[in-house]
């Protein structure tokens, strides 16, 4: 399994804008709010979570999803740029902002290409 480090570089209420380290890679991430971990309104808890490569059917592509995360489902790494492309998922780019990434299609194909087809550990911190 690979390991994979997402740092959060602060809270706001737009979003929690990140760095995403996959080996001697970085991207940046956007999530929602941390809102108490509603399902499709928050960001995911702080933990390491096991997430596993699955072809999104609401996405139409392969995805990386988050297994385990208590009283939560369907989450995903995936392509997007604001708070209005989620639904608690993490989004992906090659620049980010705090409100928002950009270059997601770009960064996810990077990053799909990086991990590979294994599971990876996902640690949020």
């Amino acid at each position: 399994m690979k390991h994979i480090e997402l740092t959060r570089l602060k809270y706001t209420e737009e979003g929690v804008p990140g760095i995403l380290k996959v080996d001697n890679h970085y991207f940046y991430t956007f999530e929602l709010p941390y809102i108490g971990n509603q399902p499709n309104e928050s960001s995911v808890p702080l933990g390491a979570y096991i997430a596993e490569k699955v072809l999104s059917p609401s996405r139409g592509y392969k995805v990386f999803q988050l297994k385990d995360v208590p009283g939560r489902t369907y989450i995903q790494i995936h392509i997007g740029n604001t708070a209005r492309d989620i639904k608690g998922c993490i989004l992906i780019g090659l620049k980010g902002a705090p409100d928002h990434v950009s270059h997601s299609t770009k960064a996810f194909d990077e990053f799909m290409n990086i991990v590979g087809d294994e599971d990876i550990i996902l640690t949020i911190k």
